[in-house]
């Protein structure tokens, strides 16, 4: 009979040295089959977590980070597994600029906001800029030598062609909004704005984004 692989999520109290281990089994069923929905087996420190002794430090989880975990010593004795499911308990702050008109001058103010709220719950607008559409140069945040942070985002009082970059509100725990890729480009003084997709380059550089808009600026 083959081995089977038992996904199991126990909840463990410690009362001074003793722990009260109560088991159930995710999915509720009779059978089970050998490596059953595993897609990725990993091991911590191997593109997820920080091997820090005996333990892993997973310091900001995301939805992939879902999974079933266990211990394995080097003689390949494994513990009992845990499943853990990662749930997002919130929607994402959304990235909009102001004015969002097909016009705008040149050294004129640019307010970038991630919505009502989302500094006091600790959002960020991060930017990437780069030299060319396959180099990335520096990632920073708002008040970095650019931007001046406010309640609701960032606000550039002249935006120039220097701030060309692809723009995003981040979280503490790292979750990432929309993206606005802006480009500004001299033409007799003026900018005008124009909404397209990021190119797959771009979208690399903005490391997988969801709903991906472009704003340029000639």
């Amino acid at each position: 009979m083959k081995a089977t692989l038992l996904f199991l999520l126990f909840i463990a109290r410690q009362t001074s040295a003793l722990h009260q281990v109560s088991v159930t089994i995710t999915p509720s069923r009779s059978q089970y089959f050998e490596y059953e929905k595993m897609l990725k087996l990993s091991r911590c420190a191997v593109g997820w977590g920080d091997q820090i002794s005996s333990n892993c430090d997973v310091k900001a989880v995301k939805l992939s980070d879902s999974g079933v975990y266990w211990c394995e010593s080097k003689h390949g004795d494994s513990s009992q597994t845990v499943n853990i499911t990662v749930t997002d308990d919130s929607a994402p702050a959304t990235l909009t600029a102001s004015p969002n008109s097909s016009q705008l001058f040149e050294y004129k103010k640019l307010s970038l906001s991630c919505g009502d709220n989302s500094t006091s719950q600790g959002w960020k607008i991060f930017r990437a800029t780069s030299s060319n559409a396959k180099s990335v140069g520096k990632m920073s945040s708002c008040g970095e030598n650019w931007g001046v942070p406010d309640s609701f985002g960032c606000v550039l009082h002249a935006a120039k062609q220097d701030d060309s970059a692809i723009y995003w509100c981040e979280s503490p725990e790292r979750r990432r909004s929309n993206s606005l890729n802006i480009a500004f480009h001299e033409r007799n003084q003026l900018v005008s704005m124009e909404m397209s997709p990021l190119s797959e380059d771009d979208e690399a550089r903005a490391r997988e984004y969801d709903d991906v808009t472009t704003v340029h600026h000639f």
